[in-house]
């Protein structure tokens, strides 16, 4: 069965698949001194820091595995896919022994993230920064060998977040249906991904939800070079 969601190793998706063993022992972060977003307009700055050596660390869990951790880093380098320029950072579960990447896309108010595996390619555009609360996008690049779209749609702008215990101000909120043609040639909603976004950061929470199955993964350590 092909991914109809997208897999992003660690900073964006829980991997329903994996089978984890220990839980992630957060003993000794302080999230106290994590720097916050900054204030002001929620549409002007940046949702993804892409310098050389940010950092994110998330803490992923659902229902259908045990807890795992993941590190995100900017490695300072470029990958051009479909014509679009993407900066590239290693993504390293603590359970795996192997270290993944993921690219990140951001052209205007347009942020995007694809990953590339042996037998598939993601991409789910999951923010639109100037679209207005309640609009929604095509997101349908998220799996093009596959019969399948995504839906994105800001839920809620400006918000205050509390993730693992720190405040996040300036976030957004969006939603991404991913939805799969059925045999009958109708679409229909397989999955939902919901992103916290905060500006000067970046995703700090996501939340899904596929076949009743639910998952989340939190930001707990971060630094932005």
């Amino acid at each position: 069965m092909k991914k109809i969601y997208l897999l992003c190793a660690g900073i964006l998706f829980v991997m329903l698949s994996a089978c984890k063993k220990d839980a992630p022992d957060f003993t000794g972060y302080d999230l106290s001194n994590l720097p916050g977003a900054t204030t002001g307009d929620p549409i002007e700055g940046n949702y993804q820091p892409v310098t050389k050596d940010s950092y994110w660390k998330y803490a992923s869990a659902d229902l259908g595995s045990d807890p795992d951790t993941t590190t995100t880093i900017m490695l300072g380098t470029t990958a051009t896919y479909d014509g679009k320029s993407f900066k590239v950072a290693s993504n390293k579960f603590a359970s795996e022994t192997e270290t993944g990447t993921i690219n990140f896309y951001h052209s205007g108010y347009t942020y995007s993230v694809r990953e590339i595996s042996e037998t598939d390619t993601s991409e789910i555009l999951y923010l639109k920064a100037d679209a207005a609360v309640g609009a929604t996008w095509n997101a349908d690049l998220y799996n093009p060998a596959t019969d399948s779209k995504g839906i994105g749609k800001i839920i809620e702008k400006g918000i205050t977040k509390v993730v693992k215990g720190k405040t996040f101000n300036n976030v957004v909120h969006t939603r991404v249906e991913l939805q799969v043609k059925e045999s009958t040639g109708l679409f229909t909603t397989a999955s939902t991904v919901d992103f916290y976004i905060a500006k000067d950061v970046g995703i700090i929470e996501e939340d899904v939800a596929i076949f009743g199955i639910t998952g989340k993964t939190e930001l707990f350590d971060y630094s932005i070079k």
